[in-house]
């Protein structure tokens, strides 16, 4: 009996030895940016071998405004909504986010406050029966060190918010009420001096904390890539402010 004990407790011990030895390929990385070089005016390849792999694709990454989350979203075989976080001075191992669910999940957008969480996913929600459903916009409150639960919003992708209080999705400008509900307060609108044919459908919108500027990708044909747009002075669409 003693002689089984003592083989299990070996047998649990080495077990955990392996899955140490295993994490312990994990660079240490510590400071700010995940341990990387600051971004340039040249475009790169952020942490490879640590967010950028060989084996998946990863995009819509985000940092929290404090510097201490860093959330993306890795596609492959077995895609998930990742998470590291500075805990120590030390970046933990990237690994899916406590609210990454069997569905896609994806687009994080965290508030210059660091309050709310804006994400998107193909989850069923409330009323819409099982299964994927077409892209919906979902948020999340912060509650301490974590977040709350998930709270379906409404269709739409890729959000976006300003220190204004505006919530970007497409064209379409919101407000958050009390009661956590998206309304519209406006659209996006190019300067008056813009030829009507000259406006661009938006997809995907990024709004500078200031609405000094925002990025916004757009399709000229079904058929041709999505390209990245950056309004210059006469293009850029305004909130009723001078461009």
């Amino acid at each position: 009996m003693r002689k089984t004990a003592f083989l299990t407790v070996c047998l649990v011990f080495a077990a955990t030895f392996a899955v140490g030895a295993q994490g312990s390929d994990f660079p240490k990385l510590s400071g700010p940016y995940l341990g990387q070089k600051p971004p340039g005016m040249t475009p790169e390849v952020f942490a490879p071998g640590i967010v950028s792999s060989e084996g998946a694709r990863e995009f819509s990454g985000t940092f929290s405004p404090d510097g201490l989350e860093y959330y993306f979203f890795r596609f492959g075989a077995d895609s998930h909504l990742m998470v590291s976080r500075l805990a120590g001075n030390v970046w933990t191992e990237p690994r899916p986010a406590e609210f990454d669910s069997e569905f896609i999940d994806n687009e994080p957008h965290i508030t210059g406050d660091n309050r709310i969480f804006f994400f998107c996913s193909n989850r069923p929600y409330p009323g819409s029966g099982e299964g994927r459903r077409m892209t919906q916009v979902w948020m999340m409150k912060r509650e301490g060190n974590a977040w709350g639960a998930p709270r379906h919003l409404l269709m739409g992708m890729s959000p976006s918010s300003s220190a204004h209080g505006n919530i970007f999705i497409g064209s379409t400008i919101y407000k958050l009420t009390a009661e956590d509900r998206l309304i519209e307060s406006g659209r996006l609108r190019p300067d008056p001096s813009v030829p009507e044919a000259e406006w661009l459908p938006h997809q995907h919108t990024c709004m500078s904390p200031d609405e000094s500027f925002h990025l916004f990708d757009f399709k000229e044909k079904l058929y041709v890539p999505l390209s990245l747009f950056l309004p210059s002075r006469r293009h850029l669409l305004g909130l009723g402010r001078n461009p």
